[in-house]
C-alpha cells in the first residue's frame, strides 16, 4: 500500500508538471504522429503504417475502461482451431534452429490443440520466412552502414554489433525457412491469430498492430479482415493487461488518435482521453526520450479536457498498472527499431 501511495504521489507530480507544460507548450499537433518511426529492420518485415487503406471502417469497436477488462475476454472465433486452452503440461518445443519443413505438421497440430508455445514458434517463424528476402536486404544495408562509420568510433561499434546481430538472425532464418513453399508461408497471419487466441502477449500485440494481409487477394480474405476488425482491439487490450510494451504504446496511440493504424489500413476506435492519459503515464516511465516528448505533447492537449475526477481516475489506474504488469518494465527505445526486441526473441525450448 505504501509503495502504491508513492507511485500515485509521483504520478500526481507528473500531472502538475504536465499542466504547466500545457500553458507554455507549442500548439498541439492537429494529427498525431504515426506509429513510432521504424528503421529499415522493422520495415523489412512489413511493418509499414503509412499504407492505411484496407481496413478503414466507420464501425468503431468498443474498448473497456477497466484496467484489467480485456484479460479474460475471448473474441468470437468459430471454427478456428481448438479452444484457447493450453495443455496442463506443455511438451518441449523442437530446437530453435530446426527447419520448419521437419516440424511444421507437429507444430501446427499442437497449435490447433491449444499449445501456446507451439503456436508462438510457428507464427513468428512463418512471419520471418514470409519476409526473408527483405530481411536479407536489411542485413546487406546494415553491413554497408557499418562500413561507412568512422573507424574506432562508438557509432562504428554500435553499427557493427547491429550488423552482426542481423547476420546471426538471417543465418537462422535461412536454415529454418529452407524448403518451405508459398502455401505454408501464406499461413503466417492465421497462425499469428491463433497464437493471439491462445493468449501469447507479444503475438496479441503483433496481430493487432501489424496484421499481414495479402493486398493482391482482398476478396479471399474477407472473413479474416472481418475477424481482425472485431478481435484486434480485444487482443490489444489483453496484451496491455499482460504487460506487453508494444501493445501499451499501440493502444495508447490508438486512444489518442481514435484509430489503430497498421500497415494494412486504419481501424477506427473511440478516442478516450482518460485512458490515453492513464497509459501515457505508464509508458513515459520506461520509454525513450523522444517518445516521452511526444507523450508530453499529447498530455498537454488532453489535460484541459479532463476534470479533476477524471485526472484522478487516470492516475489511480496508471498506479495500478505500474504496481502490476509493468512493475518490472525495462527501458525501451520505441523510435529506433521498435520491433527488434520481439524479432530477437524466439519461442524456444
Amino acid at each position: 500500500m505504501q509503495q502504491t501511495r508513492k507511485v500515485v504521489i509521483g504520478l500526481g507530480a507528473a500531472i502538475v508538471l504536465f499542466a504547466l507544460v500545457a500553458v507554455v507548450w507549442r500548439p498541439h499537433r492537429a494529427v498525431p504522429e504515426p506509429v513510432p518511426p521504424m528503421d529499415r529492420l522493422a520495415i523489412a518485415v512489413g511493418d509499414d503504417p503509412d499504407d492505411a487503406s484496407a481496413l478503414q471502417t466507420d464501425q468503431r469497436p468498443k474498448l473497456s475502461t477497466s484496467p484489467t477488462a480485456g484479460r479474460d475476454a475471448s473474441p468470437s472465433n468459430p471454427d478456428h482451431g481448438a479452444p484457447a486452452k493450453a495443455p496442463a503440461t506443455a511438451r518441449p518445443l523442437p530446437p530453435d534452429d530446426r527447419p520448419l519443413t521437419e516440424v511444421f505438421n507437429e507444430l501446427s497440430e499442437r497449435a490447433r490443440n491449444g499449445d501456446q508455445d507451439a503456436a508462438c514458434r510457428l507464427a513468428w517463424d512463418l512471419e520471418t520466412c514470409a519476409g526473408l528476402e527483405e530481411l536479407a536486404q536489411v542485413e546487406s544495408t546494415l553491413v554497408d552502414w557499418a562500413a561507412q562509420e568512422r573507424p574506432g568510433t562508438t557509432d562504428e561499434s554500435r553499427a557493427a554489433r547491429r550488423a552482426a546481430t542481423m547476420a546471426s538472425r538471417l543465418a537462422r532464418a535461412r536454415k529454418v525457412c529452407a524448403g518451405l513453399d508459398a502455401s505454408q508461408t501464406a499461413l503466417a497471419p492465421a497462425m499469428m491469430r491463433r497464437a493471439a487466441e491462445l493468449g501469447e502477449p507479444r503475438s496479441m500485440a503483433r496481430y493487432a498492430l501489424n496484421p499481414r494481409f495479402d493486398r493482391l487477394r482482398p476478396l479471399d480474405q474477407v472473413d479474416a479482415l472481418h475477424a481482425y476488425r472485431n478481435e484486434a482491439p480485444v487482443f490489444l487490450q489483453r496484451a496491455v493487461d499482460a504487460g506487453d510494451p508494444l501493445a501499451l504504446i499501440g493502444l495508447y496511440q490508438a486512444l489518442v488518435r481514435g484509430a489503430i493504424v497498421t500497415r494494412s489500413g486504419t481501424l477506427p476506435i473511440d478516442a478516450d482521453p482518460v485512458r490515453a492519459l492513464e497509459l501515457g503515464l505508464v509508458l513515459r516511465t520506461f520509454a525513450d526520450a523522444a517518445t516521452i516528448r511526444g507523450i508530453d505533447e499529447d498530455v498537454a492537449a488532453i489535460l484541459p479536457r479532463l476534470n479533476p475526477a477524471q485526472r484522478e481516475q487516470a492516475e489511480r489506474a496508471a498506479a495500478q498498472r505500474l504496481a502490476g504488469p509493468f512493475r518490472d518494465a525495462m527501458p525501451r527505445n520505441f523510435i529506433d527499431g521498435w520491433l527488434e526486441p520481439e524479432l530477437a526473441r524466439v519461442c524456444a525450448p
